[in-house]
């Protein structure tokens, strides 16, 4: 398994490659923290905790002034692992099997520095405020179009559909205006106009063993919010207008609207409260159905105790 770093900036740095090689580490190694009374088990959990990696530094072989290079290797691990702990902003830890460990290096011992042989043992200690192994899958669904017009014998043209773009704003109507059955246009609503709904229904998969949480992004125009997944709805009472987007984050329970400008407003008590928009997904193949008159992002965060040993 190989191991690389980025920072907070986007900084990479490899360790299975000079002048940085893994060389010993307990990062696979984990524990669940527990209580229990009278041989019962009141709670389980898994706290912020240590993880050790000793990172060898060495050039290649047949570099030049081999000593110059170590030694710049060396400030430049420093200047890019430090810069995270000063941020007080995790880097991700990853492994090639695709899952990562948020964390930051808080402490350093060094060793075999000073024997004149161009190499130097970096013994790290890491800070993993949350120790789990995560990989992300995302899904991306765009707004669906309505069904195309069948115009019958004998029936009229219908009239152009009027758009946003035409200054016309509906936000409470994720409708098709356009469909047709017979002379009548059908619903799933008891509407005055009885419109047909648009509905989406797309395909996820949570490859995780257990419930995963999730971030999802819902984009504007679109007036109360709400996707089922796994018979399950998420709803916000709030209406997201265009370019911008809401954001319901299950780790960090939020929900926020991100506007134009990149203003954030806390939308927290506007949730739907009779299901929690928090509700980790199920295991498995589920199926996710919205209005469809709006696009939605979904990822999903499968988090492990260690990492994926294969693809």
């Amino acid at each position: 398994m190989q191991f690389y770093y980025i920072s907070h900036s986007g900084i990479r740095i490899n360790f299975y490659e000079a002048p940085y090689y893994l060389n010993d580490t307990d990062l696979l190694s984990y524990e669940w923290g527990y209580e229990t009374e009278n041989g019962r088990i009141l709670n389980i959990t898994k706290d912020a905790t240590d993880k050790s990696l000793e990172i060898y530094v060495m050039p290649e072989f047949g570099v030049e002034n081999r000593d110059t290079v170590m030694k710049q290797a060396a400030d430049y691990l420093l200047s890019v692992l430090d810069a995270d702990v000063a941020e007080k902003k995790t880097g991700r830890l990853h492994t090639d099997t695709g899952y990562y460990l948020e964390c930051l290096f808080v402490k350093s011992e060094k060793s075999d520095w000073n024997m004149g042989i161009n190499f130097m043992f970096n013994s790290f200690t890491l800070l993993a405020p949350r120790p789990f192994w995560i990989r992300e899958t995302s899904y991306s669904f765009l707004p669906e179009a309505g069904d195309p017009v069948t115009v019958l014998p004998g029936e009229e043209e219908p009239e152009p559909e009027i758009t946003m773009e035409k200054g016309i704003m509906l936000p409470e109507f994720p409708f098709d205006f356009t469909v047709r059955e017979g002379k009548k246009t059908k619903g799933m609503f008891d509407l005055p106009t009885d419109f047909k709904r648009v509905r989406g229904t797309r395909m996820i998969n949570n490859e995780s063993y257990l419930p995963c949480h999730f971030k999802m992004t819902i984009y504007g125009q679109v007036t109360d919010p709400e996707i089922v997944i796994a018979n399950h709805l998420y709803k916000v009472e709030t209406t997201v207008f265009t370019r911008e987007r809401l954001e319901i984050d299950s780790r960090t329970h939020s929900v926020k609207k991100i506007g134009r400008l990149g203003e954030e407003t806390d939308l927290y008590n506007s949730r739907y409260k009779l299901q929690s928009v928090f509700e980790k997904i199920p295991p498995g193949q589920q199926t996710v159905t919205w209005p469809g008159g709006y696009g939605i992002d979904i990822t999903l965060y499968d988090e492990r105790s260690e990492p994926r040993w294969s693809l």
